[in-house]
């Protein structure tokens, strides 16, 4: 028995040179190679690791934290692929390659130093593998983001009192919605600039008032705006996941398909073609609220103030099928006449990273 014993003790002391090392240990001794700085070291060790277990995502991580440190982009960015391929539930990972061409150099030696080694590939994934600076919340420079949004709008109706006088309006408050297509490019971190495409609609709005020789006419606003902005936006984070933005935006916009439609107690009928364009605005805030769970999509929900007055707009006339030239559209004073569509909005938007 004592000489059993003393054979097994014995094995424990030559097994590591007759099995060699495992491919564990050299993860480790990157790992411990790597925390020292000596990214030759790490580089090597983790190869071994490879060698020895060829589907050891972790190891393919390391070996790229290794070779970014090093100022070796292009085999980082390998390494890393080779990590995803073999595991690629990694969002963080996934994004940092993403923006890996985009990090300034004082950014990319702060995530370099930030990212840690997974400490036993053996064991399932349990946090986030690799840091980056989205991971404050805030989009990384150089990352170009889509939006897609939709905003409901409150109006005045100033510009129908100016137009129209005492006429009796069948909508108090007018309202209008809006569709927005964008682009924006982050010049650096928490900053923004980009172009909206925007479709806008100001719900249809009648006026009734009595007209010499006419009997009672009832017109019906029918009024679309499309446009285009270039905007900046500022992100203010709260956490890992929530952003406030601070946009603003300015362009220009012209009524397209925009018409009056005209008819009277005696049967006549009639339109008006309008056109017009003008410059506008936007600001205002929004609270980034929900991110998907690759974080390679945002909801957002924000409050504004639009500025937008079509005027000087003028009218093509067609009644009873007869079309008439173009004239000047004129409010009861004489003054030009000019459709409002400035007021608070209420927007709802998706981003896409």
């Amino acid at each position: 028995m004592r000489f059993q014993v003393i054979l097994f003790f014995a094995w424990l002391g030559v097994a590591p040179l007759v099995l060699g090392e495992t491919a564990k240990d050299y993860f480790n001794e990157a790992k411990t190679a790597y925390d020292q700085g000596d990214f030759m070291a790490a580089v090597d060790d983790d190869q071994k690791a490879i060698e020895k277990d060829p589907k050891n995502w972790r190891a393919y991580q390391s070996l790229g934290n290794a070779y970014f440190h090093m100022g070796k982009t292009d085999d980082a960015r390998a390494a890393y692929q080779q990590s995803l391929d073999l595991y690629p539930n990694n969002p963080s990972l996934k994004k940092f390659i993403r923006h890996l061409s985009a990090s300034t150099p004082a950014a990319a030696v702060s995530v370099a130093e930030a990212a840690p080694v997974a400490a036993d590939p053996n064991k399932p994934l349990t946090g986030t593998p690799l840091s980056t600076p989205a991971e404050n919340g805030l989009p990384m420079p150089g990352s170009l983001a889509w939006s897609l949004g939709l905003a409901g709008s409150a109006f005045g109706f100033d510009d129908l009192e100016a137009a129209y006088g005492s006429a009796i309006f069948s909508t108090q408050t007018p309202y209008g919605a809006e569709l927005d297509l964008g682009a924006d490019l982050t010049l650096f971190s928490g900053f923004q600039a980009g172009i909206q495409f925007q479709g806008m609609t100001r719900f249809p709005e009648k006026v009734s008032f009595t007209e010499s020789g006419s009997g009672t006419e009832t017109d019906e606003w029918d009024t679309y705006v499309l446009g285009g902005a270039l905007g900046l936006k500022a992100y203010l984070p709260l956490g890992p996941k929530d952003n406030f933005i601070f946009y603003g935006e300015c362009g220009v916009y012209a009524l397209a398909g925009s018409h009056i439609s005209m008819s009277d107690t005696n049967g006549n009928k009639g339109t008006l073609t309008l056109d017009g364009s003008n410059i506008g605005g936007a600001a205002g805030v929004e609270l980034e609220f929900l991110q998907g769970v690759k974080s390679s999509w945002a909801l957002d929900a924000g409050l504004g103030y639009r500025y937008l007055k079509i005027s000087p707009i003028t009218f093509t006339r067609t009644v009873n099928g007869t079309s008439g030239s173009a004239h000047l559209l004129a409010n009861a004073d004489g003054t030009n006449a000019e459709i409002d569509l400035s007021g608070l909005r209420l927007n709802v938007t998706v981003r896409f990273f």
